[in-house]
């Protein structure tokens, strides 16, 4: 079932109408290694309000587990998502965590037989083909039945097919005739036809099954009890189940869905570790939410969540989680009786800031805490843990943390509570060296990438970002080191970092194109005239990727323009940089540079804008000189009296086209009033008219 999380996360929150923590699709991530508030995009391995409540409580069983120090892949499916490819510092949405718990697929014969169906996502065809290998493996497997017997059965077992879409008067498809002799022989037969029956026309008709839950031959015994209960529970479903696929509660049928429960609850006791146990403990629990059982779906979800397998990686864990965030009600994870870990992520959803609209919101208090230590007196640890967040996340008190959290040494592989306690120390202690010896300890990749980012940001705040690229640095992640270059570094870090023959081709690409970029818009032309001659002759035939502008492969063939554009004369770019490092304000190279930056960066250029100060990369740009921009250039040369008319003209029609077409600015600089834009125009059709650019403004904006 691993294979449809993704798929049907989405469906699972809309039809629920309880999916209590999901922002999931669309979303852009602050980067940095400590969240506050809730956006669905921000997962990390630190246990936090910011986290989708799926998140904390897949973490905590983890621990629970001890599955933290699983092996990991690129995510499946994270190219559709938020997630880069092999880096793990980066914020997620909840769909690239649940991918980071499931790297391997799901084994072979996985028994989970229920399918999507009881939940009104997917069909019960999700079951038909290891139906199939059960029932092919049991008749191999049964000495009783003669080879013939045996070649018979399997050939009839691979021509049931099912169908998606069956109606009421529909006919079972015809089967081969068989001819059968021995008496389990006959009773495989005759499930068989059950089974053709229920995937190929009634499949709310559990007559077949039921009668041959007397059976001799134990394994058609234990499937017709277990179909029995699960055609039953299909038929509870069954009226509340809309055209969309998504379910009704109050139209479920709850005198069916509690004959199912009783059917699934009879199953288990007779098969408490039989072959469709996991698959009956599923379908009763969602026999508990049909019902509306509130008590009943609690109690075995905290059986679940302390008897999940270890022997399936996170595949379960992932699963679960889900299943939990979609159907469990909210009130459930306030009942004294649930299990710690649900009353701990739901107090840390509690920690959450209000909405800004929202001013009379209500903070957690310790007080709310100390209401519900009882729950964790087997769980110490975790309750301290609770105290400290909400020290930290909602009270801002340091010291407070800090007293809960007294220094320890930290044990060599750290657990995901371990971790985020550590966590939220140095964080509170303000301690770089700190962070790296939780990076050192770190008991998985999602550990290490979020004690990185932290590590990092707090070098950064100390103003001392040349440690993070030193020889010795425990930064790994690609992205981090990435992201200081393009928004942080200064031009000696950049030149140390293009020219380093340690420097990876990407790394160097990505360097070389921020520092030239920074050349230009910094002021900084003669340093340009030097640096671009890094730039190798092979890059005029590169292709960029697709992840922005700069990606793994940034063009630095835009740095080898050659200045024709769209009928502005002009040289190339390293001819611009050298006029303008013999005279700065010469206006029609000011204007070419413009042109540059306007054909070759587009809009919207990702190194324009700055970071938000509280992310990686806020801290100030360490490169000297002001950040010029294209509305500040056109507006240099409208006011420059040296300017010849057809410079001042392309200065006032490009400064016109900057608010093209709806009125907002996209050449960067301070917004202006639409009566200016209108003087502009005005100004080029009166004073300039005669010249191209004055013919080429049809309006302004």
């Amino acid at each position: 079932m691993r294979k449809l999380v993704l798929l049907v996360s989405f469906l699972m929150i809309a039809c629920a109408g309880q999916a209590r923590a999901s922002g999931d699709l669309g979303c852009i991530p602050d980067i940095k290694a400590f969240h506050t508030s809730f956006s669905g995009c921000e997962n990390m391995a630190l246990i936090a309000p910011s986290n989708d409540t799926r998140a904390n409580l897949a973490l905590l069983m983890l621990d629970l587990h001890e599955r933290v120090g699983q092996p990991l892949t690129t995510p499946p499916g994270s190219e559709y998502y938020n997630w880069p490819k092999n880096d793990w510092a980066w914020p997620s949405d909840w769909q690239s965590f649940a991918a980071f718990l499931s790297p391997v697929p799901a084994p072979a014969g996985d028994d989970d037989q229920s399918g999507m169906d009881t939940e009104g996502e997917g069909t019960i065809c999700i079951s038909d083909q290891t139906g199939a290998d059960g029932f092919i493996n049991a008749v191999g497997s049964d000495s009783s039945i003669d080879q013939a017997e045996k070649d018979a059965l399997t050939d009839a077992r691979k021509n049931v097919h099912c169908k998606t879409d069956t109606k009421q008067g529909d006919t079972a498809p015809t089967l081969p005739t068989l001819t059968v002799h021995s008496p389990a022989a006959t009773e495989f037969a005759a499930y068989l036809a059950a089974v053709n029956k229920f995937y190929g026309a009634d499949r709310l008709d559990p007559a077949g099954f039921t009668a041959l839950k007397t059976a001799n031959q134990v394994w058609v015994k234990e499937a017709a009890i277990y179909m029995e209960a699960r055609v039953k529970l299909l038929g509870a479903l069954q009226t509340g189940l809309s055209d969309y696929g998504d379910v009704d509660l109050k139209q479920a049928d709850k005198t069916k869905a509690g004959e199912a429960a009783e059917a699934l609850k009879a199953y288990l006791d007779a098969y408490p570790a039989g072959t469709y146990a996991n698959s009956a403990r599923g379908l009763l629990r969602r026999a508990y939410w049909l019902l509306g059982d509130v008590a009943a779906q609690l109690a075995a979800y905290n059986d679940q969540i302390n008897e999940v397998p270890k022997a399936v990686q996170g595949l379960d864990i992932a699963d679960l989680v889900e299943e939990i965030d979609a159907k469990l009600p909210e009130e459930a994870y306030k009942n004294p009786k649930a299990d710690p870990l649900l009353v701990a992520i739901e107090l840390l959803r509690d920690m959450r800031p209000g909405s800004e609209d929202d001013a009379d919101a209500k903070k957690m208090t310790a007080a709310d805490l100390e209401a519900v230590k009882e729950v964790f007196k087997d769980k110490p640890e975790l309750y301290t843990y609770l105290q400290a967040a909400l020290a930290y996340f909602v009270q801002h008190d340091n010291k407070a943390v800090l007293a809960l959290l007294p220094e320890a040494k930290l044990p060599a592989q750290l657990n995901y509570l371990q971790f985020s306690t550590a966590m939220l120390r140095a964080a509170a202690s303000n301690d770089a060296k700190a962070f790296a010896d939780i990076i050192a300890a770190a008991g998985s990749p999602l550990q290490r990438g979020n004690a990185e980012m932290a590590w990092a940001m707090a070098q950064e705040r100390a103003g001392n970002l040349d440690a993070v690229f030193a020889a010795d640095t425990p930064v790994t992640s690609a992205l981090i080191r990435t992201r200081l270059l393009e928004y942080a570094a200064g031009p000696g870090l950049l030149r140390r970092q293009a020219l380093s023959g340690s420097t990876s081709p990407p790394e160097r690409a990505v360097t070389l194109y921020t520092l030239l970029y920074r050349d230009l818009t910094q002021g900084a032309y003669a340093s340009f005239v030097d640096d671009v001659k890094m730039v190798p002759p092979s890059a005029a035939n590169a292709k960029n990727d697709d992840y922005g502008k700069l990606g793994t492969s940034p063009p630095l063939k835009d740095y080898l323009w050659d200045g024709k554009g769209e009928g502005f004369d002009c040289p190339a770019i390293a001819g611009i940089a050298a006029k303008l490092a013999a005279a700065p304000k010469d206006p029609h190279q000011l204007l070419c540079l413009g042109e540059f930056l306007r054909l070759n960066l587009g809009d919207d250029f990702e190194l324009a804008t700055a970071p938000d100060k509280d992310t990686l990369g806020g801290a100030g740009l360490k490169f000297p000189g002001k950040s010029l921009v294209r509305q500040d250039i056109y507006q240099q040369v409208m006011a420059d009296a040296k300017a010849g008319a057809d410079d001042k003209a392309f200065a006032l029609y490009r400064a016109v086209e900057c608010y093209a077409s709806v009125g907002d600015n996209h050449c960067g600089g301070k917004d202006v009033d639409k009566s200016v834009r209108k003087g502009w125009f005005n100004r080029l059709k009166k004073e300039f008219g005669k010249t191209k650019w004055a013919g080429e403004a049809k309006y302004y904006y």
